[in-house]
């Protein structure tokens, strides 16, 4: 559902009696049925051969430890050592390497 900032103001807008009541039952339908996501979080060595895998898989050519330091880099960045996270961290490498920018070393 679309939210505005009047909804979560305090005023009387479109003719709305109780607009405390209708935030209220906006929020109540999002806790029902909103969609929510969710992410593994791995360690980091699982999460290391995640960025491995999809190295592999993508034929990047790149240093293992030059792979590696970055990689952790990313995941401190990112704030988790997740899938999403590995496959956001190899999408973003591949796309800099293909323009040929680097961020660092790699």
């Amino acid at each position: 559902m679309p939210e505005r900032i009047a909804d979560n103001m305090p005023v009387f807008s479109d003719g709305e009696l109780q607009p405390a009541e209708t935030l209220e039952e906006k929020m109540s339908l999002s806790d029902r049925f909103g969609l929510r996501l969710g992410f593994e979080h791995y360690s980091a060595d699982i999460y290391l051969e995640i960025i491995g895998n999809y190295a592999k898989i993508r034929k990047i050519k790149v240093n293992s430890d030059e792979l590696r330091r970055s990689a952790l880099e990313w995941s401190l960045f990112q704030g988790s050592f997740s899938g999403r996270a590995a496959r956001q961290f190899i999408d973003d490498l591949e796309g800099r390497l293909k323009k040929g920018r680097t961020r660092q070393t790699i």
